[in-house]
């Protein structure tokens, strides 16, 4: 027993491969990715076919020409990114991957690429109601991590999608690995990193203002003064490639509802050490379609008492989310905010034995 409860993982096993530089921990590494490059694929199909329309109307509307070819350079620009992206992806896959992914492989929960420039305008544009949001999250996170007296260490950020949190977190002291499924994110999150991204926030459904239905934003990636970075990492959070009992945070923000908790909770268990904290902040809105996966907050915080944890008192805040001012639609939720901390002994299963590696960022 005690070799299982070693914290010598500081070092995860070599990957299968990488993306854009960032290291891949996936089961069914290619498959996998080759089903996220397809749905990268429709994506670029339709935005391709909406420029063309756009561009058509200008012809069809002279009234509303030029507004169409805002339009149409909204969609063209957007389709840009994406192609940068899929240039990163599809270098990593082999033919007999993709050919398999057509010939019937089940399609991948990650999030796909239509998020990906709300994520990348929220996380990374610095419009003050994007600040605003981040902020409330951030305060969230901070004040349940000094709750539990927690002030360093080793540090997973579930769902990092493009970063923002991930490098906050790593700000605070913690050596941070950023977890996220959907290579399109991760590579997305890898190109902002390098230098700033040009993309348009296309809204053409409750806008205020023909003029803000297709805005335009930089996103640039800003690093405070004298801190580490996040390491990105590709791979499952039900799945994660990190030793026993080898971190001492993980962070969900935004992402205990994507997964069933069946399969998240033990997995976040097995990672964290004896008195190790996970913390959530964010709704339950759940992905996963069966309804027996979907707890109330009350259950939620059973479920984490009977895996072994002591629940913190759960509080909530409001909070937007992805929110736009120009838009007569705005997301609202009672975020639910909670810390657990890890207290009975896990069943380890086995990690594959580091070799040459990535480090936990020493």
């Amino acid at each position: 027993m005690a070799n299982l409860l070693q914290r010598t993982h500081l070092a995860l096993p070599a990957p299968q491969l990488c993306v854009a530089g960032v290291p891949v921990y996936l089961e069914r590494a290619e498959e996998r990715l080759a089903i996220q490059a397809l749905e990268l694929e429709r994506a670029l199909t339709r935005w391709r076919q909406q420029q063309q329309l756009a561009a058509s109307a200008t012809r069809r509307r002279p009234d509303r020409a030029a507004l169409m070819q805002n339009l149409a350079e909204a969609f063209a620009a957007n389709v840009r990114l994406l192609d940068r992206v899929r240039a990163c992806l599809l270098p990593a896959l082999s033919a007999d991957a993709v050919l398999r992914v057509f010939e019937g492989a089940p399609m991948d929960s990650a999030y796909g690429a239509e998020g990906l420039i709300a994520h990348l305008r929220r996380d990374w544009s610095h419009e003050p109601e994007c600040e605003a949001e981040l902020e409330g999250l951030l305060a969230a996170t901070r004040g349940e991590l000094q709750s539990a007296g927690i002030r360093g260490g080793r540090a997973l950020v579930l769902g990092a999608g493009l970063g923002r949190l991930a490098e906050e977190v790593a700000g605070m002291g913690f050596k941070t690995h950023a977890v996220e499924l959907a290579a399109p994110l991760a590579i997305a999150a890898a190109l902002v990193r390098k230098g700033p991204l040009e993309a348009y926030c296309i809204q053409t459904r409750n806008a205020y203002r023909a003029l803000d239905q297709a805005r335009r934003f930089e996103a640039h990636w800003v690093a405070g003064d004298g801190r580490q970075a996040a390491q990105p990492l590709i791979a499952d959070a039900t799945a994660l490639p990190h030793g026993n009992e080898s971190v001492d945070v993980v962070i969900s923000v935004y992402f205990t509802d994507v997964v069933p908790p069946k399969k998240l909770i033990p997995e976040i268990r097995r990672v964290l050490r004896r008195g190790g904290q996970f913390v959530h902040v964010g709704p339950l809105g759940y992905h996963a379609p069966d309804a027996a996966d979907h707890l109330a907050a009350d259950d939620l915080l059973d479920e984490f008492r009977l895996h072994g944890f002591q629940v913190s008192e759960p509080r909530w805040i409001e909070g937007t989310h992805h929110l736009q001012t120009v838009s007569m639609h705005e997301c609202r939720f009672h975020n639910l905010v909670f810390s657990a901390t890890s207290d009975r002994l896990v069943v380890a299963r086995p990690i594959a034995p580091a070799g040459p590696c990535v480090p936990f960022i020493a």
